[in-house]
Protein backbone atom coordinates (compact mmCIF):
# COMPACT_ATOMS: atom_id res chain seq x y z
CA UNK A 1 0.00 0.00 0.00
CA UNK A 2 0.96 3.96 -0.41
CA UNK A 3 0.88 4.00 3.07
CA UNK A 4 3.44 1.06 3.72
CA UNK A 5 5.83 2.69 1.40
CA UNK A 6 5.41 5.47 2.78
CA UNK A 7 6.73 4.52 6.22
CA UNK A 8 9.60 1.94 4.76
CA UNK A 9 10.90 5.58 2.76
CA UNK A 10 10.99 7.31 5.71
CA UNK A 11 12.65 5.07 8.14
CA UNK A 12 15.73 4.81 5.50
CA UNK A 13 15.75 8.36 5.22
CA UNK A 14 16.20 7.93 9.02
CA UNK A 15 19.14 5.73 7.66
CA UNK A 16 20.71 7.70 6.08
CA UNK A 17 19.84 11.45 6.83
CA UNK A 18 22.19 12.93 9.64
CA UNK A 19 21.37 14.22 12.85
CA UNK A 20 23.73 16.98 13.00
CA UNK A 21 22.87 20.47 11.76
CA UNK A 22 24.82 21.84 9.12
CA UNK A 23 27.99 23.84 9.67
CA UNK A 24 31.35 25.48 7.91
CA UNK A 25 34.76 24.52 8.42
CA UNK A 26 36.64 26.81 10.82
CA UNK A 27 38.03 29.75 8.15
CA UNK A 28 41.73 31.27 9.51
CA UNK A 29 41.40 34.22 11.09
CA UNK A 30 44.08 37.28 11.90
CA UNK A 31 45.56 37.04 15.86
CA UNK A 32 43.57 39.24 18.08
CA UNK A 33 43.95 39.86 22.19
CA UNK A 34 41.70 37.93 23.86
CA UNK A 35 39.42 41.08 25.86
CA UNK A 36 39.66 41.34 29.50
CA UNK A 37 37.37 39.25 30.97
CA UNK A 38 36.02 41.58 33.70
CA UNK A 39 34.81 43.87 30.91
CA UNK A 40 31.78 41.46 30.58
CA UNK A 41 31.04 40.45 33.80
CA UNK A 42 28.10 43.17 34.60
CA UNK A 43 26.09 42.62 31.82
CA UNK A 44 22.79 43.86 33.15
CA UNK A 45 20.00 42.66 35.15
CA UNK A 46 16.54 41.63 33.55
CA UNK A 47 13.86 43.12 35.47
CA UNK A 48 13.05 45.00 32.87
CA UNK A 49 12.05 42.15 30.48
CA UNK A 50 8.08 41.52 31.31
CA UNK A 51 7.64 37.77 31.84
CA UNK A 52 6.04 35.88 28.98
CA UNK A 53 4.82 32.21 28.20
CA UNK A 54 8.01 30.33 26.84
CA UNK A 55 8.97 27.28 25.05
CA UNK A 56 9.61 24.24 26.63
CA UNK A 57 10.82 20.72 25.99
CA UNK A 58 11.75 17.77 27.12
CA UNK A 59 15.56 16.67 27.27
CA UNK A 60 16.65 14.23 24.69
CA UNK A 61 19.15 11.35 25.30
CA UNK A 62 21.13 13.09 22.90
CA UNK A 63 22.19 16.04 25.77
CA UNK A 64 23.10 13.46 28.01
CA UNK A 65 27.01 13.30 28.60
CA UNK A 66 28.76 9.73 27.58
CA UNK A 67 29.32 6.86 30.53
CA UNK A 68 33.37 8.20 30.36
CA UNK A 69 32.55 12.06 30.18
CA UNK A 70 32.32 14.02 32.85
CA UNK A 71 28.43 15.73 33.62
CA UNK A 72 28.79 19.63 34.04
CA UNK A 73 25.31 20.34 33.98
CA UNK A 74 24.88 17.98 37.19
CA UNK A 75 28.02 19.96 38.36
CA UNK A 76 26.50 23.46 37.75
CA UNK A 77 22.86 22.40 39.29
CA UNK A 78 24.88 21.43 42.79
CA UNK A 79 24.88 24.47 44.93
CA UNK A 80 28.88 25.55 45.71
CA UNK A 81 28.18 29.47 47.21
CA UNK A 82 29.70 31.25 44.33
CA UNK A 83 27.40 33.59 42.49
CA UNK A 84 29.30 33.18 39.24
CA UNK A 85 29.86 29.98 37.98
CA UNK A 86 32.76 29.00 35.92
CA UNK A 87 33.23 25.39 34.74
CA UNK A 88 36.08 24.71 32.42
CA UNK A 89 35.05 22.20 30.06
CA UNK A 90 38.35 21.03 30.39
CA UNK A 91 37.22 17.35 30.21
CA UNK A 92 34.07 17.67 27.43
CA UNK A 93 34.00 17.41 23.47
CA UNK A 94 31.55 20.09 23.13
CA UNK A 95 30.21 22.87 25.47
CA UNK A 96 26.39 21.57 26.44
CA UNK A 97 24.41 23.79 29.12
CA UNK A 98 20.69 22.71 29.95
CA UNK A 99 17.99 22.67 32.05
CA UNK A 100 18.91 25.39 34.21
CA UNK A 101 17.64 28.40 35.92
CA UNK A 102 18.78 31.19 37.80
CA UNK A 103 22.73 30.92 37.06
CA UNK A 104 25.36 33.17 36.30
CA UNK A 105 28.16 31.32 34.01
CA UNK A 106 31.48 32.85 32.75
CA UNK A 107 33.09 30.49 31.01
CA UNK A 108 37.15 30.47 31.64
CA UNK A 109 39.85 30.54 28.77
CA UNK A 110 40.12 26.69 29.88
CA UNK A 111 37.09 26.11 27.84
CA UNK A 112 38.49 26.70 24.67
CA UNK A 113 39.57 23.09 24.26
CA UNK A 114 35.97 22.34 23.96
CA UNK A 115 35.20 25.75 21.80
CA UNK A 116 33.82 23.59 18.64
CA UNK A 117 30.42 23.37 19.43
CA UNK A 118 27.91 24.54 21.84
CA UNK A 119 24.03 24.28 22.75
CA UNK A 120 22.14 26.27 24.90
CA UNK A 121 18.79 24.09 25.70
CA UNK A 122 15.97 25.13 28.22
CA UNK A 123 17.62 27.91 30.20
CA UNK A 124 15.91 30.35 32.44
CA UNK A 125 16.65 33.23 34.10
CA UNK A 126 19.95 33.09 33.60
CA UNK A 127 23.74 34.70 32.32
CA UNK A 128 25.79 33.06 30.35
CA UNK A 129 29.09 34.95 29.00
CA UNK A 130 31.07 32.31 26.23
CA UNK A 131 33.18 35.27 24.87
CA UNK A 132 36.48 34.39 26.73
CA UNK A 133 36.61 30.77 25.52
CA UNK A 134 35.49 31.97 21.81
CA UNK A 135 37.64 34.65 21.23
CA UNK A 136 40.42 35.58 19.21
CA UNK A 137 41.79 32.82 17.16
CA UNK A 138 39.71 30.38 19.16
CA UNK A 139 36.12 30.31 17.56
CA UNK A 140 32.86 28.41 18.11
CA UNK A 141 32.18 26.14 14.43
CA UNK A 142 28.47 25.91 15.38
CA UNK A 143 26.07 26.69 17.89
CA UNK A 144 22.54 26.25 18.78
CA UNK A 145 20.48 28.32 21.34
CA UNK A 146 16.82 26.67 22.22
CA UNK A 147 14.09 27.62 24.70
CA UNK A 148 15.56 30.11 26.53
CA UNK A 149 13.62 32.69 28.47
CA UNK A 150 14.82 35.70 30.33
CA UNK A 151 18.55 34.73 29.60
CA UNK A 152 21.25 37.09 28.74
CA UNK A 153 23.48 35.45 26.42
CA UNK A 154 27.16 36.43 25.65
CA UNK A 155 27.96 33.59 22.58
CA UNK A 156 31.78 34.92 21.51
CA UNK A 157 33.06 34.10 18.19
CA UNK A 158 31.10 31.90 15.43
CA UNK A 159 32.81 30.64 12.43
CA UNK A 160 29.77 28.92 11.49
CA UNK A 161 25.93 28.48 11.60
CA UNK A 162 23.71 30.13 14.75
CA UNK A 163 20.60 28.62 15.10
CA UNK A 164 18.26 30.38 17.40
CA UNK A 165 14.84 28.97 17.99
CA UNK A 166 12.20 29.45 20.83
CA UNK A 167 13.78 32.37 23.12
CA UNK A 168 11.48 35.57 24.80
CA UNK A 169 12.25 38.07 27.11
CA UNK A 170 16.27 37.93 26.39
CA UNK A 171 19.23 39.56 25.44
CA UNK A 172 21.78 38.22 23.19
CA UNK A 173 24.59 39.03 21.87
CA UNK A 174 26.60 37.17 18.86
CA UNK A 175 28.87 37.22 15.87
CA UNK A 176 28.40 34.77 13.66
CA UNK A 177 28.80 33.91 9.69
CA UNK A 178 25.41 32.52 9.42
CA UNK A 179 21.71 32.97 11.52
CA UNK A 180 18.82 31.74 11.62
CA UNK A 181 16.41 33.10 14.19
CA UNK A 182 12.96 31.41 14.64
CA UNK A 183 9.86 31.98 16.83
CA UNK A 184 11.26 34.43 19.35
CA UNK A 185 9.39 37.41 21.37
CA UNK A 186 10.70 40.43 22.78
CA UNK A 187 14.54 39.83 22.49
CA UNK A 188 17.09 42.49 21.85
CA UNK A 189 19.73 41.22 19.51
CA UNK A 190 23.08 42.43 19.59
CA UNK A 191 24.69 41.13 16.21
CA UNK A 192 27.72 40.95 13.42
CA UNK A 193 26.69 38.47 11.08
CA UNK A 194 28.83 38.25 7.63
CA UNK A 195 25.79 37.17 5.75
CA UNK A 196 21.92 38.63 5.98
CA UNK A 197 19.98 36.96 9.14
CA UNK A 198 16.97 34.90 8.47
CA UNK A 199 14.11 35.62 11.16
CA UNK A 200 10.79 33.96 10.68
CA UNK A 201 7.77 33.33 13.30
CA UNK A 202 8.72 36.15 15.28
CA UNK A 203 7.96 39.22 17.13
CA UNK A 204 9.28 42.07 18.91
CA UNK A 205 12.54 41.39 18.46
CA UNK A 206 15.03 44.54 18.11
CA UNK A 207 18.65 44.55 16.81
CA UNK A 208 21.27 46.45 17.03
CA UNK A 209 25.47 46.44 16.20
CA UNK A 210 27.43 44.23 18.67
CA UNK A 211 29.33 46.36 21.15
CA UNK A 212 32.77 46.78 20.44
CA UNK A 213 34.45 44.97 23.30
CA UNK A 214 33.29 41.62 22.00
Amino acid sequence: TIRGLTEKLDREVDKVVPRHRFRFKARPKDSASAPAEDRRRNVGVLASYPETEGASAAPSKEDEPAANEKDYNRELKAPNGSNIRRPSFSAAKTISLTEHKNLHVVLPKSASRAATYADLTNLENCIVDMSVPASGETTFLGLALKNLRRCIIITGNVDGPVHITGISDSILVVASRQMRIHECRNVDFYLHCSSHPIVEDCAKVRFAPIPDCY
